[in-house]
């Protein structure tokens, strides 16, 4: 960390909103100008003493910048410097004018007197009573300011998220922090419990606090559902928080039935002697889930009549001879009210979606199309040639209103609705989607049961396989194969447990569409990877006859197992970055990361207001550098982004599996190596697989691909899911007893 201080000339930019400023400082001892970059909490004036710490960075078209992550603004001392800063604005109503009467008659005192002798202010001629008290309310928030920003940078807290903190609890921020720390992780975005800790700890809380206790239990839940889990058994919850802080299980047991009293956590089971803990929302997602299908499974009213099918007609209609199980599939969505279409790639499941659109959505019946994903919406789109969205678009989310424009009082418009990849559909997304159904209405549920679970958390396509009350058709036969095609059939065969069949070499042109490359060396393997992606995969799929081939698009994907390390995402993306949009091209951005115009980026989170959701990839189309601001073009339409949501985006030229999900590409590069064992399994790499559509390579060790293909590892979650449709249904009865 480098130290620069001096006097701010100029304030070349400044965005109220998140904080960013770019100014001009004239540092202390030397000549001329430098510019200064950073996050501050308060407007800076010209004349403002700043004291920071930060680097030197080299930016290639700004020339040197000291991007500061601390600052302190030092008040002027002299009568001319007192006058500048009262007359810079600061003040509404206070122009140089009156600073000037007010500087002329206490000089460089005239701070000391506002701070600690207000009253004399009234003897400066012609400063009313209400332009005194303006002046001492300013006066006070620019105090509660200065000692804001000291405090939350003295306990290790940005000045980005200073701001935040003051822009939420304004000028009493320092005492609600000091409170209850802990508010500062649901408050705050980007505030997690380790630094709330933290800060706890610096600032002398208590580390028996019973405040402290719920915000660990929290932390560990919280934690657990971002890895899918719905619930955590209760001795499971408590032995995970005691390894995180050292507070008495007694004191935790204790802070456990205090969140259960405050009905934040939830206890409930399948059996009396049960005790699964679950976060509010996701219980009554559960219970609802369980409760709308069981319901819908007994109910013959809600049942869709059954729709005549006359295969031959069908068939003629979409020029396809059906298979036995496909006649099965479509007889089986004509005559329910509820059923699963599951299968892996090839096997045809979206051949049985385009037969059933046309097959139900004759005459007024309205058919429904959705997808978790925009790309897959976009694909099921193609397929059926009928309008496809994704689900949060299907359910109007309203961001003004902050929920789903479509729930049980204003239910969707359709007689059918067709999902498909509901592998990846959470439970919280299906609850919402479930109560907005109209009663009749017909579900068919379409995916692939073997690939990973959704990111977020439930696992609702296998649990509403597993319960075995729902009609079901597994499609298991390959059809999406050439004379010389593996994909499909490796990645089946993948999912079998059993060895990929792969070409005798990769010598010369690429001649097949699945290959593997043993290769264990990091750097040898990231030097094939640029290879393929820059030369001979774009040879290949021009041979293949994509002629308008774009290397920023999603013909090629690089998927990896992990973030880190050589192979890991974060570091392709750079390297990929670097051949693709070279700096020297296109320079990066000065305030966005080490973005460029061209890049290949990809949406982290759920923007409602914009209406582009996490997964959703683009590129970076336009920059607006006095603005801040980012335009990504997402398919045909561009979404503007400032400052303060740059973050939500992040390089798309490298994906892990869970990112690539829900999306297929022209060719797929993945590589595999032992250092990836914490994530290899069969669902993984199957699941990598399964999204390459013309070329798949694999790069790395055979003792990796056989350590993948053999884990068979579940991908257990805690969810009673399965138990509690088996248990409606068992019961004939609309409601679930439950042990509170």
């Amino acid at each position: 960390m480098a130290a620069l201080q001096g006097k701010t000339e100029r304030i070349v930019y400044h965005n109220a909103q998140s904080g960013y400023v770019v100014a001009r400082l004239r540092p202390v001892g030397r000549k001329g100008t430098v510019c200064v970059v950073g996050t501050v909490l308060q407007e800076l004036h010209e004349g403002d003493e700043l004291q920071l710490q930060g680097e030197w960075t080299a930016h290639p078209k700004y020339g040197d910048q000291f991007h500061f992550t601390s600052y302190h603004v030092a008040l002027p001392t002299d009568a001319d410097g007192i006058e500048r800063y009262l007359g810079s604005g600061l003040i509404k109503g206070i122009g140089k004018g009156i600073a000037r009467r007010i500087v002329r008659k206490f000089e460089a005192e005239t701070l000391t007197i506002i701070e600690n002798e207000p009253e004399r202010l009234s003897e400066v001629k012609g400063l009313s009573r209400k332009k005194i008290d303006a002046i001492l309310e300013k006066w006070g928030e620019q105090r509660d300011l200065r000692e804001a920003l000291i405090f939350y940078q003295g306990h290790g807290i940005t000045a980005g998220q200073a701001t935040k903190i003051f822009k939420r609890f304004g000028r009493g921020s320092i005492t609600e922090t000091k409170r209850n720390p802990y508010q500062l992780i649901e408050e705050i975005w980007g505030i997690g419990f380790k630094t709330a800790d933290e800060i706890a700890m610096k600032i002398g809380f208590d580390p028996q606090s019973p405040l402290r206790a719920e915000a660990a239990l929290m932390y560990v839940l919280d934690a657990a559902v971002d890895a899918g889990h719905v619930y955590l058994p209760a001795t499971e919850l408590l032995e995970a928080a005691v390894k995180i802080v050292p507070i008495d299980e007694s004191r935790l047991s204790t802070a456990l039935d205090s969140l259960l009293a405050q009905r934040r956590l939830i206890k409930s089971g399948i059996s009396l002697n049960e005790q699964s803990i679950y976060v509010a929302p996701l219980f009554y997602a559960e219970k609802g889930v369980a409760d709308m299908l069981a319901r819908g499974l007994r109910s013959e009213s809600a049942t869709s009549p059954m729709v005549d099918v006359d295969i031959p007609v069908l068939e003629r209609q979409i020029g396809i001879s059906f298979s036995d199980e496909q006649q099965e599939a479509v007889r089986l969505a004509a005559a329910s009210g509820l059923c699963i279409i599951t299968g892996g790639p090839g096997t045809g499941k979206t051949t049985i979606v385009r037969a059933l659109v046309n097959l139900l959505g004759a005459g007024n019946h309205i058919v429904a199309l959705a997808a978790p994903t925009g790309k897959a919406a976009k694909r099921l789109s193609e397929a059926t040639g009928r309008p496809a969205v994704t689900i949060h678009r299907l359910l109007e989310f309203n961001p003004m209103m902050g929920e789903f424009g479509r729930n049980a009082d204003a239910p969707l418009d359709c007689q059918t609705l067709i999902l498909d990849e509901c592998s990846m559909i959470d439970l919280l997304l299906m609850y919402s989607l479930l109560r907005a159904t109209p009663v009749g209405c017909r579900i068919i549920l379409v995916g692939d049961k073997d690939q990973l679970p959704s990111v977020r958390a439930g696992n609702f396509l296998r649990d509403a396989i597993a319960c075995g009350r729902i009609p079901i058709v597994e499609l298991k036969r390959i059809y999406r194969q050439s004379e010389k095609s593996y994909i499909s059939l490796n990645a089946h065969r993948i999912k079998d447990g059993s060895y990929p069949i792969l070409p005798d070499s990769i010598s010369g042109e690429i001649r097949s569409d699945f290959y593997f490359v043993p290769e264990d060396r990091d750097e040898k393997i990231l030097s094939l990877i640029l290879r393929l992606y820059m030369e001979r995969i774009p040879k290949r799929l021009y041979e293949l006859g994509l002629s308008r081939y774009d290397p920023f698009s999603d013909s090629i994907q690089v998927i990896s197992p992990m973030y880190r390390g050589i192979l890991g995402v974060d570091n392709l993306n750079s390297t990929l970055q670097e051949s693709l949009n070279p700096s020297s091209g296109a320079p990066p951005l000065s305030f966005a990361r080490d973005y460029r115009v061209g890049d290949k980026v990809i949406q982290i989170r759920n923007n409602y207001k914009k209406e582009v959701f996490n997964g959703e990839m683009g590129r970076i189309v336009g920059v607006d550098e006095e603005e801040k601001a980012v335009s990504v073009a997402f398919d045909e339409r561009t979404v503007d982004y400032e400052l303060s949501e740059i973050d939500e985006l992040t390089l798309a030229y490298a994906l892990t599996v869970h990112k690539s999900q829900g999306s297929e590409f022209e060719a797929v590069i993945m590589p595999l190596l032992m250092s990836h064992y914490i994530m290899l399994d069969r669902n993984l790499l199957y699941t990598a697989v399964s999204r390459a559509k013309k070329l798949l390579v694999i790069i790395g060790s055979e003792k990796a691909l056989r350590y993948a293909i053999h884990n068979n590892k579940p991908h257990l979650r805690y969810t009673h899911l399965m138990d509690r449709i088996v248990k409606l249904t068992e019961q004939g009865a609309l409601q679930n007893r439950e042990y509170e």
